[in-house]
Order: C-alpha cells, then sequence, then structure tokens
C-alpha cells in the first residue's frame, strides 16, 4: 500500500526542495504530488521545474480565493478531490520534511487504524512541538488500544480534532462530504462534529522546521520582518533519524510522548529550546505591527 503525499508551497523553494529531498529518501516510490500557490520568486520557480521530472505539479486557476493563509485550504479541497476513494493521503507543508523512512509496520499502523475505527478522521505523523510541552504534558495519554496518543488542547483552537499536517484516507472524508474551510479551528470545528478526536501516531515521521520564516496572506509585513530578524529565522533542516535513534524511538515507554527537540537533531547547528514555529510567536508588539499593517492594506484595498 502506498501513501500519497501532497505538499502544499508558496516561494520558499529551499524548504521545498528540503521536504521533497526527504520523501524521496524516506519514502521512495510514494506519489508526490507540489501543490504550489503560484510562487513567484526565481528560486522556487527553478526548484519546482526541477521536481517537474518526477512529482506532479499543481496550481490553482489564476484568481482563486485567497485567505490570510494563502491559498492553502482550497488547494488542500483540490488535493482531496483529486484522490481516489481509499487512498491513504499525507499533506505536508513546504517547511515541514520527513525525519526517518517509512516501513512496512508504517503502513499497517495507518490503514489499520481506520480500518478499525469508522470514526477516525484524521492521524497526526509529526512530532509534538515543545513550545506546547507544559500544556500537553498534563493531557496527553496513550491508548494502548488503538496504540496511538491523543491529545485534549482543552481550551484551545486547534490540534485536539485536527491540524494542517495530517494523514487522512480520502473517502473518509468525502463520505461527510467534507469542505475545507479558510482557517484552521474551523476545520477544529468540523472534525469535531463528525470524527473522534485526531490520533498522534506513537512513532511520528514527519516535523515541522524549527524557526522558519513565513507569510500571510503572501506579504510579509515590516512586523514579520522583524521577527524573523529578531528570532533569527533560517534555513536548517532535520537531519534523517539513523537506526539507532530510530530503534530507541520504538523502544521508549509508551509513557514517554514523542516531542521534537528530544529525538531531532537541526543540521545547521543548535536552536533555543523550545523551537518556535513562527516568527511572530510570543512577539506581542510587533505581532501588533503586523496586524495593524493587515488591516491598513485591507483598508487600502
Amino acid at each position: 500500500m502506498t501513501l500519497r503525499f501532497f505538499v502544499f508551497s508558496f516561494n520558499r523553494g529551499e524548504y521545498l526542495a528540503n521536504c521533497i529531498d526527504s520523501l524521496r529518501r524516506c519514502a521512495p516510490g510514494h506519489p508526490i504530488t507540489v501543490m504550489d500557490d503560484h510562487s513567484d520568486d526565481p528560486q522556487t520557480r527553478q526548484v519546482l521545474e526541477v521536481l517537474g521530472a518526477d512529482c506532479t505539479l499543481w496550481s490553482p486557476p489564476a484568481g482563486a480565493a485567497q485567505s490570510k493563509h494563502g491559498g492553502l485550504y482550497a488547494n488542500m479541497q483540490a488535493a482531496l478531490e483529486m484522490s481516489q476513494p481509499g487512498e491513504l493521503l499525507c499533506f505536508l507543508q513546504d517547511d515541514t520534511q520527513l525525519v526517518r523512512p517509512l516501513t512496512v509496520a508504517d503502513h499497517a499502523t495507518l490503514s489499520g487504524y481506520f480500518d478499525r475505527y469508522p470514526d477516525a478522521g484524521f492521524v497526526q505523523p509529526a512530532f509534538i512541538r515543545g513550545c506546547n510541552r507544559a500544556a500537553d504534558d498534563p493531557n496527553t495519554r496513550y491508548d494502548a488500544e488503538s496504540g496511538m496518543y491523543f491529545v485534549d488542547r482543552k481550551g484551545r483552537s486547534v490540534g485536539t480534532y485536527y491540524a494542517d499536517i495530517l494523514v487522512t484516507r480520502a473517502d473518509r472524508l468525502t463520505g461527510v462530504n467534507w469542505q475545507f474551510a479558510g482557517k484552521e479551528p474551523l476545520n477544529e470545528k468540523q472534525a469535531r462534529a463528525h470524527f473522534r478526536p485526531m490520533a498522534y501516531l506513537r512513532n511520528p515521521f514527519a516535523a515541522w522546521l524549527p524557526n522558519v520564516p513565513a507569510y500571510r496572506g503572501k506579504v510579509k509585513t515590516l512586523g514579520l520582518k522583524l521577527a524573523e530578524q529578531r528570532t533569527g529565522a533560517r534555513f536548517n533542516p532535520l537531519a534523517i533519524m539513523d537506526a539507532t535513534e530510530q530503534q530507541a524511538l520504538s523502544e521508549r515507554s509508551d509513557a514517554v510522548a514523542p516531542y521534537a527537540e528530544d529525538w531531532l537533531t537541526p543540521t545547521q547547528g543548535p536552536v533555543a529550546e523550545p523551537w518556535i514555529y513562527y516568527p511572530l510567536q510570543g512577539q506581542r508588539g510587533l505581532k501588533l505591527l503586523n496586524n495593524l499593517e493587515v488591516k491598513a492594506r485591507k483598508w487600502l484595498g
């Protein structure tokens, strides 16, 4: 059985190249579709041209709907609609990658989980973010029957039933007439109405890269640029886990949830812990500046 990968991309060529390289190394033979949101910088265009040799490339129609995340959710819906019933799908973004090889056991775990639980909509394939450790630890439980973790993110708008990085089965979503909404919290609410809580893999195989630059609505505001400078946002891929590290991951106690910082190694030097994943994370003043510029842009048309 194959796992079909969709990688959602915009104007981060070196990140996209790293993500696809990790798929080629860790999941050879699995189909890859790059859902590019009309990247226009020369480096990314060059990367896309090279990737076209062995990846399917797709872009939305000109003038397609946009949100502060660009056309992400419309593109996710398009990916679902081009999938076949029963296909296992993995949705990644260009600032993520695989960090260990996929195994036969991984396929059995994923297919078996969806077969066993008809109300299962989503599985989280990525390591848990350590920046949420204090809140997540008391609310994370390992379920021996399913072999999965579940995280009850009480009072938070996402992460209990849904996350944008995901594994799903195509017919599980089409069976409830799923339509990706334009915000992650809205998809969380929708998933809560249709499915059991999102399962977190005991042995994750994907991860978000730490401390990456970001876009919101395909624009970098001054606040976002300053936040990237302050936090040292840069390209820092993660090493592929070696055999010893993979064995340690699989043999650990079920009581030890898989936080990224505990298992993964940035290749371009250490990153302050806990890792951050959005430059404005914890930057209240710059976040306010960013929001004001976004509102001004909307007002000015």
